[in-house]
């Protein structure tokens, strides 16, 4: 009988406040005859046998939209799944994430598509990864943004020369990411 009760909370642990622990009597209390007061005043009737504790289940996740790349965890735009601790206690709270809702989803895609024009070059399509000692970049030091040739060592035999773009990075906060995107368009505007 006692199995069949504790299957009965499974489905509840969820439900729970964490601090919850739900229990059960080892010993039934015997129905008393009407009218008389419960029999329930031995203390074998006081020992209780836990069915569940929702602080000892596993912790639940939640997701968010990431707002600014963040270590071990991801980048802008991304989707990741993390328990519900480090998602309000790190990222939602310092303003690191945003919750995953159909009008954020939404809005990340739109600029995702919007700057994947932009962004996207040839390594990045073939997801070529060049370790840093392969790299040999031009002997004029680079003081400004725009197009420059660096050299890449393949398997340590061949050299081939190949373009590289320098860009300016800013964390994107929104009141500077929106004033880098103005100055982007304007930019933009005057090369065509």
């Amino acid at each position: 009988n006692g199995g069949a009760q504790s299957d009965a909370w499974q489905g509840k642990g969820s439900q729970l406040n964490p601090e919850t622990v739900i229990v059960e009597r080892w010993w039934k209390v015997p129905l008393s005859k009407e009218g008389e007061a419960p029999r329930a005043k031995h203390r074998r009737f006081r020992v209780f046998r836990k069915l569940v504790d929702t602080k000892h289940l596993p912790k639940e996740e939640m997701e968010v939209i990431l707002t600014q790349s963040v270590e071990n965890i991801g980048s802008r735009g991304d989707v990741v799944s993390v328990t519900k601790s480090v998602g309000r206690n790190k990222l939602l709270a310092n303003g690191l994430a945003v919750y995953a809702s159909p009008e954020n989803r939404q809005m990340f895609e739109e600029e995702t598509t919007r700057w994947s024009n932009w962004c996207i070059s040839t390594p990045l399509q073939l997801r070529v990864m060049a370790p840093p000692h392969t790299l040999k970049l031009p002997d004029e030091p680079i003081t400004q943004r725009g197009e420059y040739w660096c050299e890449v060592t393949v398997n340590g035999m061949d050299t081939v020369r190949v373009p590289m773009s320098v860009v300016n990075f800013m964390k994107p906060k929104t009141k500077r990411y929106k004033h880098w995107l103005a100055q982007q368009e304007a930019q933009a505007g005057l090369k065509q």
